[in-house]
């Protein structure tokens, strides 16, 4: 079950989960405000999906929901705001379009060496942004013909020792800004 108590200090049931692990609590903050903290944990896919439609009905109703977990691929389908916390200090607050903009697409080349590849893309791709990720990769952002990038960088005798794209999501984005 999962509990909910109101500002009247009642409790409200509000779902049966499939698991009967330990009880999911939230702790009622005040002013439509409730705190969830792993409510993820132990639970089946039915429980995960229902709680997911918890919180989403709680949000149309004009409850905010701080929710606390580590399963950030879960959380990316629930949540408008997120707060990046690291060795108890928080690192970033961003809302979800904010996010979702700083974690496009992107093409990823691995190269012999980026500073002789680095020009032969942004020559041939001028409409492209490249980034330098690291010292053999850069990542490209825009870019719509990957075979044609490769046959570029080949011509202009630059090995590729891998290329692709990528997306990055919310537990990439956060594994990078923890520098891992």
């Amino acid at each position: 079950m999962l509990f909910l108590l109101g500002k009247d200090r009642k409790t409200e049931h509000y779902t049966h989960f499939c698991m009967p692990l330990e009880p999911v609590f939230t702790r009622d903050c005040g002013s439509g405000v409730h705190f969830m903290d792993e409510p993820i944990n132990g639970l089946d896919p039915e429980g995960i999906k229902e709680l997911r439609q918890l919180v989403q009905r709680l949000h149309e109703e004009g409850k905010t929901i701080l929710l606390s977990s580590h399963i950030l691929g879960e959380l990316s389908k629930i949540a408008t705001h997120y707060g990046i916390i690291k060795d108890g200090e928080l690192m970033e607050q961003i809302t979800r379009s904010e996010l979702e903009e700083k974690c496009q697409d992107y093409f990823q080349v691995e190269v012999a060496d980026v500073r002789r590849a680095l020009p032969v893309i942004q020559e041939a791709f001028s409409q492209v942004h490249a980034e330098v990720f690291d010292a053999r990769t850069i990542r490209i952002y825009g870019l719509s013909d990957a075979a044609e990038m490769n046959q570029k960088l080949a011509e202009n005798q630059v090995p590729v020792y891998a290329s692709g794209f990528h997306h990055m999501d919310l537990e990439e984005y956060f594994l990078e800004r923890m520098g891992q």
